[in-house]
């Protein structure tokens, strides 16, 4: 499963708390999330981590890199999620 949200105030807070109530309340789920050690290039340095549940890497979160924007002539901010959902709802 992927989001994306693209206006100017969208925000890697606003994007995890998103994912959180729709894993909470949706399935029952509760997430942790992780800053990772390397950074991942599509993703704003600090602005961006792993989402787990228990142990297991799930997925990640994040505000997309300026250089990635500009690339593709987005001109708004722009942040995103994918997560996993093989063994978490569906087997």
């Amino acid at each position: 499963m992927a989001g994306v949200i693209a206006y100017k105030e969208s925000n890697y807070s606003e994007m995890k708390a998103i994912l959180q109530s729709i894993l909470k309340i949706g399935f029952k789920i509760d997430i942790k999330t992780k800053t990772p050690k390397d950074n991942v290039t599509m993703f704003a340095d600090g602005r961006h981590s792993d989402i787990f549940v228990g142990e297991e890497l799930i997925g990640t979160v994040g505000e997309i890199n300026s250089d990635v924007l500009d690339n593709f002539k987005i001109r708004t901010s722009v942040v995103g999620f994918e997560i996993k959902l093989s063994g978490l709802i569906f087997d």
